[in-house]
Protein backbone atom coordinates (compact mmCIF):
# COMPACT_ATOMS: atom_id res chain seq x y z
CA UNK A 1 0.00 0.00 0.00
CA UNK A 2 1.55 3.27 -1.20
CA UNK A 3 1.80 5.59 2.00
CA UNK A 4 -0.38 8.41 0.02
CA UNK A 5 -3.69 5.59 0.15
CA UNK A 6 -2.80 4.56 3.81
CA UNK A 7 -3.09 8.57 4.77
CA UNK A 8 -6.17 8.52 2.89
CA UNK A 9 -7.68 5.44 4.56
CA UNK A 10 -6.16 7.10 8.43
CA UNK A 11 -8.16 10.23 7.54
CA UNK A 12 -11.33 8.87 6.27
CA UNK A 13 -11.21 6.29 9.13
CA UNK A 14 -10.49 8.84 11.75
CA UNK A 15 -13.41 11.03 10.52
CA UNK A 16 -15.98 7.73 11.02
CA UNK A 17 -14.40 7.53 14.26
CA UNK A 18 -15.38 10.71 15.13
CA UNK A 19 -18.59 10.83 13.98
CA UNK A 20 -19.10 7.53 16.11
CA UNK A 21 -17.48 9.11 18.99
CA UNK A 22 -20.12 12.13 18.76
CA UNK A 23 -22.77 9.33 18.62
CA UNK A 24 -21.97 7.79 21.93
CA UNK A 25 -21.34 11.42 23.63
CA UNK A 26 -24.33 12.68 22.69
CA UNK A 27 -26.59 9.67 22.93
CA UNK A 28 -27.62 10.87 27.12
CA UNK A 29 -26.88 14.44 26.38
CA UNK A 30 -28.38 17.72 24.88
CA UNK A 31 -27.10 18.76 21.99
CA UNK A 32 -25.66 22.45 21.63
CA UNK A 33 -24.52 24.45 18.67
CA UNK A 34 -21.15 23.89 20.22
CA UNK A 35 -21.21 20.34 20.54
CA UNK A 36 -22.65 19.99 16.68
CA UNK A 37 -19.47 22.37 15.54
CA UNK A 38 -16.73 20.37 17.91
CA UNK A 39 -18.07 17.50 16.26
CA UNK A 40 -18.11 19.36 12.75
CA UNK A 41 -14.51 20.28 13.11
CA UNK A 42 -13.08 16.83 14.56
CA UNK A 43 -14.73 15.20 11.30
CA UNK A 44 -13.22 18.25 9.11
CA UNK A 45 -10.10 17.48 10.83
CA UNK A 46 -10.05 13.88 9.95
CA UNK A 47 -11.26 14.56 6.17
CA UNK A 48 -8.53 17.46 6.06
CA UNK A 49 -5.92 14.37 6.51
CA UNK A 50 -7.10 12.56 3.87
CA UNK A 51 -7.17 15.52 1.28
CA UNK A 52 -3.94 16.47 1.88
CA UNK A 53 -2.68 13.23 1.15
CA UNK A 54 -4.13 13.55 -2.43
CA UNK A 55 -2.85 16.89 -3.03
CA UNK A 56 0.77 17.19 -0.72
CA UNK A 57 3.17 18.22 -3.10
CA UNK A 58 5.86 15.27 -4.53
CA UNK A 59 5.92 12.80 -7.70
CA UNK A 60 2.18 11.81 -6.92
CA UNK A 61 0.64 14.89 -6.00
CA UNK A 62 -3.06 15.04 -7.35
CA UNK A 63 -2.50 11.51 -9.13
CA UNK A 64 -5.48 10.70 -10.59
CA UNK A 65 -4.94 7.33 -8.80
CA UNK A 66 -4.97 8.64 -5.24
CA UNK A 67 -7.58 11.48 -6.15
CA UNK A 68 -10.23 8.39 -7.07
CA UNK A 69 -8.62 6.35 -4.29
CA UNK A 70 -9.91 9.38 -1.94
CA UNK A 71 -12.91 9.52 -3.81
CA UNK A 72 -13.94 5.92 -3.52
CA UNK A 73 -13.23 5.39 -0.13
CA UNK A 74 -15.08 8.81 1.20
CA UNK A 75 -18.00 8.21 -1.10
CA UNK A 76 -18.15 4.04 0.34
CA UNK A 77 -17.89 5.19 3.48
CA UNK A 78 -20.36 7.58 3.57
CA UNK A 79 -23.21 5.63 1.83
CA UNK A 80 -22.75 3.10 4.43
CA UNK A 81 -22.74 5.06 7.27
CA UNK A 82 -26.30 6.69 6.10
CA UNK A 83 -27.52 3.38 4.26
CA UNK A 84 -26.37 0.67 7.15
CA UNK A 85 -26.34 2.94 9.97
CA UNK A 86 -28.41 6.32 10.74
CA UNK A 87 -31.84 5.28 8.45
CA UNK A 88 -31.92 2.43 9.77
CA UNK A 89 -31.08 3.44 13.71
CA UNK A 90 -33.50 6.05 13.18
CA UNK A 91 -36.50 4.21 12.02
CA UNK A 92 -35.83 1.62 14.85
CA UNK A 93 -35.72 4.64 17.28
CA UNK A 94 -39.27 5.88 16.42
CA UNK A 95 -40.99 2.42 15.93
CA UNK A 96 -39.62 1.85 19.39
CA UNK A 97 -41.40 4.87 20.80
CA UNK A 98 -38.48 7.54 20.99
CA UNK A 99 -39.69 10.73 20.76
CA UNK A 100 -37.81 12.57 17.25
CA UNK A 101 -36.83 15.38 19.52
CA UNK A 102 -35.02 13.46 22.05
CA UNK A 103 -31.75 13.23 22.79
CA UNK A 104 -30.88 9.85 21.07
CA UNK A 105 -32.45 10.93 17.50
CA UNK A 106 -30.46 14.05 17.47
CA UNK A 107 -27.56 11.60 18.57
CA UNK A 108 -27.87 9.95 15.10
CA UNK A 109 -28.18 12.74 13.04
CA UNK A 110 -25.37 14.50 14.74
CA UNK A 111 -22.37 11.98 13.69
CA UNK A 112 -24.13 11.33 10.49
CA UNK A 113 -24.54 15.25 9.58
CA UNK A 114 -21.34 16.38 10.42
CA UNK A 115 -19.38 13.52 8.55
CA UNK A 116 -21.50 14.07 5.42
CA UNK A 117 -20.66 17.86 5.21
CA UNK A 118 -17.08 17.25 5.99
CA UNK A 119 -16.80 14.44 3.44
CA UNK A 120 -18.53 16.61 0.62
CA UNK A 121 -16.29 19.82 1.63
CA UNK A 122 -13.30 17.48 1.17
CA UNK A 123 -14.47 16.04 -1.88
CA UNK A 124 -15.08 18.92 -3.69
CA UNK A 125 -11.58 20.17 -2.64
CA UNK A 126 -9.87 17.65 -3.64
CA UNK A 127 -11.44 17.05 -7.06
CA UNK A 128 -10.98 21.08 -7.48
CA UNK A 129 -7.31 21.25 -6.62
CA UNK A 130 -6.14 17.71 -7.61
CA UNK A 131 -5.29 19.07 -11.26
CA UNK A 132 -3.79 22.08 -10.07
CA UNK A 133 -0.99 20.00 -7.93
CA UNK A 134 -0.74 17.22 -10.33
CA UNK A 135 2.87 17.22 -12.01
CA UNK A 136 2.86 18.44 -15.58
CA UNK A 137 4.89 14.70 -16.73
CA UNK A 138 1.37 13.33 -15.93
CA UNK A 139 -0.67 15.77 -18.19
CA UNK A 140 0.23 13.75 -21.47
CA UNK A 141 4.41 13.79 -21.32
CA UNK A 142 4.84 16.78 -23.71
CA UNK A 143 7.67 18.99 -22.23
CA UNK A 144 5.79 21.98 -20.39
CA UNK A 145 2.10 20.83 -20.67
CA UNK A 146 0.63 21.69 -17.00
CA UNK A 147 -2.07 19.14 -15.60
CA UNK A 148 -4.83 22.43 -16.18
CA UNK A 149 -6.81 22.50 -19.52
CA UNK A 150 -5.94 25.55 -21.80
CA UNK A 151 -8.73 28.22 -21.89
CA UNK A 152 -9.58 30.48 -24.15
CA UNK A 153 -10.40 34.14 -22.95
CA UNK A 154 -11.92 35.16 -26.23
CA UNK A 155 -9.32 37.66 -25.96
CA UNK A 156 -9.63 37.55 -29.95
CA UNK A 157 -6.60 35.70 -32.00
CA UNK A 158 -6.57 35.32 -35.20
CA UNK A 159 -7.50 36.85 -38.60
CA UNK A 160 -9.47 40.14 -38.17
Amino acid sequence: MEPRTFWVLVGVGAQLLCALVALWYAWHRDISLGTWLVTLAACGACQAVAVAAVLWPGAEAGSREITEGHESATVSVLCVMWIVGVFPTGAVLMLTGHDTDGTEFQAVFLGGTAFMLSSIAGLITAVALADRVRPSDEAGGAPGVSGLPDIDDGGGGGGD
